[in-house]
């Protein structure tokens, strides 16, 4: 039977949920209208993107600053 890869979480994928901020995934992101939520470790607020097509190769993040 073959696994849908689809479903499947990455280890990365699994540690930006923990740092409870917000995640925005697309292959297009307006990175100025992101909501962003308090990111404790970070001292403010801030959230992940995740662009599609581009898993594995590239992060992106985007904090306030105070």
């Amino acid at each position: 039977m073959a696994e849908n890869l689809e479903d499947k979480t990455t280890s990365y994928e699994s540690w930006m949920r923990e740092e409870g901020v917000p995640v925005v995934e697309g292959y297009g992101v307006a990175v100025a209208d992101i909501s962003l939520g308090p990111w404790p470790r970070k001292g403010g607020r801030g959230a992940f993107v995740q662009l599609r097509g581009m898993e594995g190769f590239s992060s992106a993040s985007r904090r306030e600053a105070l």
